[in-house]
């Protein structure tokens, strides 16, 4: 017998400026007309007369009603359950549905459990009714926030489903629709987009069987598009979803105001606030009556008429709305769920807004704890993507910056930025760890123990959970002897500001900067939403100091005329220009931390966003004083990096040092050569010959072999990907000196073949082929074979095309090598994820387990760089200066001197490309 199949209808969405969270609840429609009748003996008869007015009832959506009558026939099923296990399984699952429905959550998941175990044993694991279950329980774990729960099961169902169904089925549509619905929840439009375009294709071939299921695929689709910030497409979906649920279902039916609800909301993003009142009003009646008031969807009624309430400067009304809403949510769901998280912190955005401050600061305390928890849990379980996607969905460090914050600024800082490469360099530890014979045994104990972990998650218990985890720790201590970084994602989430305080230096200042929202009001009435930079000054001792920074389209401006200034060729007043930007720079970036600052004499930054490709040393204060001359100036990816120690680097100084590659392509040289190491497009894209480049590595490597380090070089024909790969594992230092690059795109079509693709020359295609760590890398001997086979559409095999991407660069293993230095052009480049750092090589190097990395902001010399990297060697070996700190010392010494004989532009284009990243309390030291 067909069983029911939960289906999802968005109730309510995310307002696109990700400023107010709106209650992102998720509410299924239990499908009519699927019990069929029994046999027509005394008890059967009495079932199959249940089942019609079950189905009677759940059309109607009076799913409170419809419960008694669906325990009475799960009861009346369960004395004949051996004999029509089917039929007993399909009241288990209508019954949950109906629980889940009405939000009795604790007691749909065993019954839905139940059902699962009764298809699958009667039926199998690939019959459409097992399907059917396992999707009902993803809806039942999506409510409930759990969505690393929910994924394998509904991509479980949509295998099932198209190998038994086919493509053009109903059902095949639900699973897609309903996994759209999570990526979603989850902020992943890009990935929910085609779903739910294809749901509705399929739906409206069959829309004579259930119109309302193309209804809800119209609803969806509408929020996502106004979620995209795409009102215009999104205002005629929701009206026909509302059309088309009036005429089917009635205008009493929750789904009915599901489409009210939505736009509403829609219109109040609009700030047509007179036309989504009445309709904000209707759809929360229709819950309170239909559902109750205790409801989580009656819940969300009430965040978003609060939401629009604040909008309309009527702060009092909206107050009452979210505390009620919020003590809904928190019986009903938990204080654990996204929904009460979105409530909180909308309570806490109209404190704000009310000059109370005060009111919110608890909140946003609370609130940072629910979000260390809700991507603990996301961070185990999904793609890289989707945890980005998720993380920007919850706009984590507006809230701490927007109350101006300090502790908590520097809490959100220092938990959450990077988070998403803490939780990938974590998953390659254990991988690494496995590759060891003597750390086998262990990674089987500690995958057999998340095994059983998730196992009690699904169960939900709590107990056993934590148990389990104090196992899995114990198991990653003893891991650590063998491989560093396990355990880094959960640490990354529950780092606390006083254990990097302890790590910090007595005259040192940690300044974490994030670029966030910030809402405008006009009294009480939000106005809009501006994006800041803000920093957050961490000393030794004494509470964070929150600095409110410029607006970020000034700062950007800033710093891409600056980066354009010194990049341009030499023309009349660009040296004072320079210098003008570079005082601009000062008063928007340093003046306005000196006060917090106080005596450091070493500033620790951790940049954000577009900041991650400005030099600070060569910003310059009123009196013309560079910052260089001020503060000793290091670079960090996040102040977690303090704590995490350096992998272990043996007793051998072993080092590997490439340059001059054979690039190949003669003809396309002509006896050219190149005076910067970057690619060269004028004439067509190609990579032309770094005689310097020869000369610098046979500098650097008489250095080191005075200093007693053993080397090996690599030039010409030699200097190629595969004997790279083959030779760089357990090197102390790496050093590499060839033509870096950075893609802005890749050409579709013709299997990838590389566009005339450097910034600013080439046209964007509509769609990136591939992504940032795929565009950037370093050239190697062949290279111009390589871009000369592909504008013939030849494809060379990737592992030795002398093209070593950032992607590429991610597998190998750096683990315990102290330095890597890119002697290239722009090896910093990539594309910037505020919050979460550049994608490119920067990242891949430390997810490739590189202690410390030097790279490249833009173009460098190819004559200067050889004297500027001998010099930098000398001091990183002398007395074991850390790099990080060499490098200061160096570019300080050069900036001076040349700034004196050449002027401020010409030095700062030659020595400020140079950047250090590294981990560990000794790189600030």
């Amino acid at each position: 017998m067909p069983t029911c199949d939960n289906r999802q209808t968005k109730t309510s969405d995310r307002n696109s400026n990700e400023m107010f969270m709106r209650s992102p609840r998720i509410r299924p429609v239990v499908i009519a007309g699927l019990l069929a009748a029994l046999a027509t003996n005394g008890s059967a008869q009495s079932v199959g007369e249940l089942d019609a007015r079950l189905e009677q009832l759940c059309k109607q959506g009076e799913y409170g009603q419809a419960i008694p009558i669906a325990r009475q026939a799960v009861e009346l099923r369960k004395v004949r359950a051996k004999e029509q296990p089917t039929e007993y399984a399909a009241s288990l699952d209508k019954l949950a549905g109906l629980y889940k429905a009405m939000g009795a959550y604790e007691k749909a998941g065993p019954l839905f459990q139940q059902a699962i175990g009764i298809w699958a044993r009667v039926k199998g694991n690939e019959h459409p009714s097992y399907a059917t279950s396992l999707n009902n329980l993803a809806v039942l774990y999506q409510e409930l926030g759990e969505f690393e729960k929910a994924e394998p099961l509904y991509q479980q169902a949509i295998e099932i489903r198209v190998k038994v169904l086919g493509k053009m089925h109903r059902d095949y549509a639900t699973s897609l629709n309903n996994l759209a619905a999570l990526y979603y929840s989850m902020g992943a439009f890009e990935k929910a987009e085609p779903l739910y375009l294809e749901a509705k294709e399929i739906w409206a071939v069959v829309e004579g069987v259930n119109p309302r299921d193309y209804a809800a695929s119209l609803n969806n689709l509408a929020a996502l598009y106004e979620a995209l910030g795409a009102f215009e497409k999104a205002e005629p979906l929701y009206l026909q979803a509302q059309e088309i649920w009036a005429r089917v279902l009635g205008k009493e039916h929750p789904d009915y105001a599901t489409s009210l609800n939505n736009l509403g909301m829609l219109y109040q993003a609009m700030d047509a606030h007179e036309k989504a009142e009445p309709l904000l009003l209707q759809a929360m009646e229709i819950r309170a009556a239909a559902l109750g008031e205790d409801h989580p969807n009656y819940a969300a009624s009430l965040n978003n008429l609060a939401m629009l309430y604040q909008a309309m400067g009527a702060v009092d009304k909206a107050e009452l709305l979210l505390l009620r809403a919020m003590e809904i949510q928190a019986g009903a769901l938990g204080k654990d769920h996204p929904d009460y998280a979105a409530s909180l912190q909308n309570l806490a955005y109209l404190y704000v807004a009310m000059g109370a401050a005060d009111c919110a600061v608890p909140l946003a305390r609370e609130l940072t704890e629910i979000q260390r928890g809700l991507l603990a849990r996301v961070f185990g379980s999904f793609p890289e993507k989707d945890r980005e996607a998720y993380l920007r969905s919850l706009a984590i460090h507006g809230l701490p910056c927007a109350l101006e914050n300090g502790p908590l600024a520097a809490a959100s800082a220092l938990a959450f930025k990077g988070a998403v490469c803490a939780s990938l360099l974590e998953e390659r530890c254990l991988l690494q760890a496995a590759a060891n014979p003597d750390a086998e045994a262990l990674v089987t104990d500690i995958e057999a123990l998340r095994r059983r972990f998730h196992r009690a998650t699904l169960e939900g218990n709590k107990a056993e959970m934590e148990r389990l985890w104090d196992q899995i720790e114990t198991v990653e201590k003893q891991l650590a002897h063998f491989v560093t970084g396990l355990g880094a994602a959960r640490r990354s989430l529950k780092t606390q500001t006083a254990d990097v305080q302890e790590a910090l230096p007595a005259h040192t200042a940690l300044v974490e900067i994030m670029r966030y929202k910030r809402p405008v009001y006009e009294g009480k009435k939000k106005a809009g939403v501006e994006q800041r930079y803000g920093a957050v000054v961490i000393r030794h001792t004494g509470e964070p100091v929150f600095v409110r920074l410029a607006l970020a389209s000034e700062i950007d401006d800033s710093v891409e005329r600056f980066r354009g200034l010194v990049g341009a060729k030499t023309g009349a007043g660009d040296d004072a220009a320079c210098q003008a930007v570079a005082r601009e720079l000062y008063q928007l970036l340093l003046a306005p931390l000196e006060a917090a600052l106080g005596d450091a004499a070493t500033l620790v930054l951790s940049p954000d966003s577009q900041l991650h490709f400005l030099s600070f040393e060569p910003l310059l204060d009123a009196a013309g004083k560079m910052a260089c001359e001020k503060w000793q100036i290091r670079m960090i990816d996040t102040g977690r990096d303090l704590l995490e120690q350096p992998g272990p680097a043996g007793d051998r100084k072993h080092a590997l040092l490439l340059g001059d590659p054979a690039f190949g392509g003669e003809a396309l040289a002509n006896g050219k050569v190149a005076h910067n190491r970057g690619i060269f497009v004028a004439e067509g894209m190609w990579f032309p010959p770094l005689p310097g480049t020869r000369a610098e590595v046979a500098e650097v490597k008489q250095i080191l072999e005075n200093s007693h380090w053993e080397t090996q070089t690599l030039v010409g024909e030699e200097a190629g990907e595969s004997v790279l790969r083959n030779r760089i594992h357990g090197q102390g230092l790496v050093h590499l000196a060839t033509h870096g690059f950075f893609f802005n795109q890749l050409a579709e079509g013709r299997e990838g073949a590389l566009a005339a693709g450097h910034p600013g020359v080439q046209e964007r295609p509509a769609k990136p082929a591939q992504g940032p760590m795929d565009r950037s890398g370093l050239a190697l001997a062949g290279a111009n074979r390589t871009l000369l086979a592909r504008q013939k559409g030849e494809i060379r095999e990737p592992s030795d095309d002398g093209m070593l991407t950032a992607a590429e660069v991610v597998v190998l293993d750096l683990a315990g090598t102290q330095l890597v230095v890119l002697s290239a052009c722009e090896t910093a480049k990539g594309k910037a994820l505020d919050g979460e750092g550049i994608y490119g090589l920067r990242r891949a190097l430390k997810l490739a387990g590189a202690d410390t990395v030097v790279m490249t902001l833009w173009p460098v010399s190819d004559a200067y760089t050889a004297g500027f990297m001998q010099d930098f060697y000398r001091r990183y070996l002398a007395a074991g200066r850390h790099p990080a700190v060499a490098l200061a010392e160096t570019k300080k010494e050069h900036l001076q001197k040349l700034k004196q004989a050449s002027g401020f532009r010409r030095a700062v284009q030659l020595v400020c490309p140079f950047i250090a990243t590294g981990r560990g309390v000794a790189a600030v030291e």
